[in-house]
């Protein structure tokens, strides 16, 4: 369960992030805001993306080898 909690939050946080950084760049192109708004909102994207190692495969999604 505890594990659980950690990868809904992490979900959401990850939300917030692309949500966020977005609304930056979105409001640097569209509203004439700062530079620095999208300098943020890049970082935000680029530290909220995903970075982990692919997810391994077990043995039904492996491809098949010849016997």
């Amino acid at each position: 369960m505890e594990r659980l909690a950690i990868v809904g939050g992490l979900f959401v946080l990850a939300g917030l992030c692309e949500i966020g950084g977005g609304y930056l760049v979105w409001g640097w192109m569209r509203e004439n805001k700062p530079v620095l708004w999208v300098i943020i909102g890049a970082a935000v994207l680029v530290t909220g993306a995903d970075h982990g190692a692919p997810p391994q495969r077990d043995r039904c999604t492996a491809p098949r080898t010849p016997d």
